[in-house]
């Protein structure tokens, strides 16, 4: 007997009139009563069974239902992107690259004329192979002596190996300036690797190779930036922001801090500029464009008591690896 029974057997004894006859509780039910009871419990079986046929039958429809709708959102994704191949595919050489233009703040391709893909293609590889120094300023872009030039595409070619192929990646505009990009592979004893070309378009109308961009030059070197024992170097980089916060950059309500990375560099270096200066607020736009990690050429500079890998974020130079006619962080 449940304490529920218990309560109500007490205050039925408690409210007896004279007269009345006593409570004496549960008494069991007749046969009669019994088989009701039975046909009521299978009817309410019933009722229940039915029911959940019902919902099974509701979520089948439901799961169908979204099944088709995720299939024409995936089937229109891949047409859109389809069409957008086809569009690159086509040689007229006005395409672009979304996610590569949208590295940029302006995130927009250019308009001026530009060489069809084949012949950016070859006029790239052509340049890559010169061993002729009086050929330097014709396909370069170039800060450095001509027989510096021809003994770096020689180091090249022996440590990365030959050209396999060449991707065209589209039209870019970047820094105030629009050229076209194509990246380069290398095989080496099965070793792949890649880097980027740019190319601009000169007063004289010949087109050359931003060589610094391509070599992904860095001042002074990445072994004297890494050993400290330099104060100031300019770097050509992929960066991102970060919550790196450690030593002499540990508040972050003076610092911002980045991850900046390098395929000339094993490790992950850290970053940091101050919040609200130039370089700050430039890398804010930049990195507020979305679409891959901007590349970026910045200044560095060794700090007394920063760690090992940590660097203040001095310069930004370019939103990208070829530097413009005025620093991008100029510009805030």
């Amino acid at each position: 007997m449940t304490d529920r029974n218990l309560s109500r057997t007490g205050e039925s004894r408690s409210n007896r009139q004279m007269g009345e006859a006593p409570a004496i509780g549960k008494v069991s039910r007749s046969p009669e009563s019994a088989l009701g009871a039975d046909q009521h419990s299978r009817s309410r079986s019933r009722s229940r069974k039915a029911r959940a046929q019902n919902a099974h039958r509701t979520l089948i429809a439901w799961t169908c239902f979204f099944s088709v709708l995720a299939f024409c959102i995936i089937a229109a994704v891949i047409y859109s992107f389809y069409k957008k191949d086809r569009a690159s595919d086509s040689g007229d050489g006005s395409a672009n690259v979304a996610d590569m233009s949208s590295s940029f703040p302006e995130n927009k391709s250019g308009s001026l004329p530009t060489l069809d893909q084949e012949s950016t293609k070859s006029l790239v590889r052509e340049s890559l192979n010169i061993t002729d120094k009086s050929q330097v300023k014709d396909r370069f872009i170039v800060h450095s002596s001509e027989a510096a030039v021809i003994s770096d595409l020689a180091e090249l070619k022996e440590t990365e190996g030959d050209i396999s192929r060449i991707d065209w990646l589209g039209q870019i505009f970047a820094n105030g300036n629009v050229h076209d990009e194509v990246i380069v592979f290398r095989e080496n004893k099965n070793t792949e690797s890649n880097r980027v070309a740019q190319l601009f378009k000169g007063d004289d109308g010949k087109w050359r190779i931003d060589y610094d961009a391509y070599m992904r030059t860095a001042t002074p070197s990445w072994g004297k930036i890494l050993s400290r024992s330099v104060d100031d170097s300019v770097v050509r980089v992929f960066i991102n922001a970060y919550s790196y916060y450690n030593g002499i950059y540990s508040d972050d309500r003076i610092w911002q801090a980045y991850s900046i990375a390098s395929p000339d560099v094993d490790n992950v270096i850290y970053g940091y500029a101050k919040r609200g200066s130039r370089q700050e607020k430039a890398l804010t736009r930049m990195l507020g464009a979305g679409g891959s990690i901007p590349r970026a050429t910045i200044g560095l500079h060794s700090a007394d008591g920063a760690g090992e890998r940590q660097f203040e974020i001095s310069r930004v130079y370019a939103e990208d690896w070829s530097i413009g006619a005025q620093a991008y962080d100029e510009s805030f």
